[in-house]
């Protein structure tokens, strides 16, 4: 016998107000939108919905609960036990649930009193805002302090990665060049003595000296060209929060910060987007994004984030556009947050009022 009762946690005594309000607030608390793709949450969400659909028919609840008092007074004689039993039961599966929502690091949902937390606890994450495990081999400069326990974050900074000159980077690529060199040595060697005892007889080192510059000029330039971003040090660090987002740049130094910016949920109510492909004789070249973080309490430009990437799918790598997709993961959990603050309108109003 399936207890719908149970499942919207009500009494079975319930007026309808009670099940409408009951199934608003189990609604936003199992949506989809919260549970990331975990079966748990799907199924509850199917069990609530197939609960308020036959007891808000007036003709349906009625024959359910036929059975239902029929069942429970064969197994449980006399209603004033029945009601002792069903409040037991549904004291230990309060109990259950908020255990089951209690934050960890490597699920997507979290309980109440995650959501008052407002402290971040100073220790790095260990997985991407998209599940992916973060190699040992990158570091974060920086932790926020304001935006709650920490969900998922990214970090572009190699572990004990040091800013260093054009110099040191050029002395670091030749000295790492030896190996190449030596064998553009014995080629322009070998090219030479070709020249010197077969085609000619006698000749200058002078061509093959050249040839042999030439050759070390073109294997420096290349490796240059991919190192170059070295002596830049610019590293990128973001975190997505229970509470909120935070975005860090440095530059040259590991202190030295260009992007410091920390944002609580509370403290934004909407969120503007856009998206601009762009075109040069209809083909494309790539898409400018904006994301506007606003407070309209307080009429303020909470944060904002612009930039460009070049995907025509509309899926852009998320390791070669990090800041891109940190917009895209930060409106994620927002979506999230809003959802857990609607459960608690639900609960204090028993509906929900938008401005459109």
């Amino acid at each position: 016998m399936v207890n719908h009762y149970e499942i919207l946690g009500i009494e079975p005594s319930a007026t309808q107000e009670q099940i409408k309000k009951a199934f608003r607030i189990n609604a936003v608390r199992f949506h989809p939108d919260k549970n990331a793709g975990d079966p748990f949450f799907a199924q509850k969400f199917i069990e609530i919905k197939t609960a308020y659909d036959i007891l808000s028919n007036s003709v349906t609840r009625a024959e359910y609960d036929i059975h239902y008092y029929q069942f429970f007074a064969k197994n449980e004689p006399g209603i004033t036990e029945h009601e002792k039993r069903y409040r037991e039961e549904k004291a230990k599966q309060k109990k259950k649930e908020q255990e089951s929502f209690r934050f960890d690091p490597f699920k997507t949902f979290y309980s109440d009193n995650d959501r008052e937390q407002q402290e971040t606890p100073q220790y790095p994450p260990k997985q991407t805002p998209w599940g992916q495990k973060i190699g040992e081999s990158l570091e974060f400069f920086a932790l926020p302090k304001t935006i709650g326990k920490i969900i998922g974050g990214y970090s572009d900074l190699p572990k004990g990665q040091k800013a260093i000159s054009s110099f040191q980077l050029f002395f670091n690529l030749f000295k790492s060049s030896l190996q190449s060199i030596s064998i553009a040595f014995g080629i322009c060697f070998l090219l030479y003595l070709h020249w010197t005892f077969n085609l000619h007889k006698g000749g200058t080192l002078l061509p093959a000296i050249i040839f042999f510059l030439i050759a070390i000029s073109i294997i420096i330039w290349f490796k240059y060209g991919i190192h170059s971003n070295d002596k830049k040090f610019e590293f990128i660090n973001y975190f997505i929060g229970i509470n909120g987002f935070a975005l860090f740049k440095c530059q040259g130094t590991r202190e030295n910060l260009i992007i410091n910016s920390e944002v609580n949920f509370n403290d934004v109510t909407d969120l503007i987007t856009s998206h601009e492909i762009r075109k040069y004789n209809f083909n494309y070249v790539n898409t400018a994004y904006n994301y506007l973080w606003i407070n309209r309490k307080i009429n303020k430009i909470v944060f904002q984030n612009s930039g460009l990437y070049s995907d025509k799918d509309g899926q852009p790598n998320k390791y070669m556009y990090p800041e891109y997709h940190f917009n895209v993961e930060t409106e994620k959990y927002w979506t999230v947050y809003l959802l857990d603050n609607m459960e608690k309108e639900l609960e204090l109003q028993g509906y929900l009022q938008f401005n459109l």
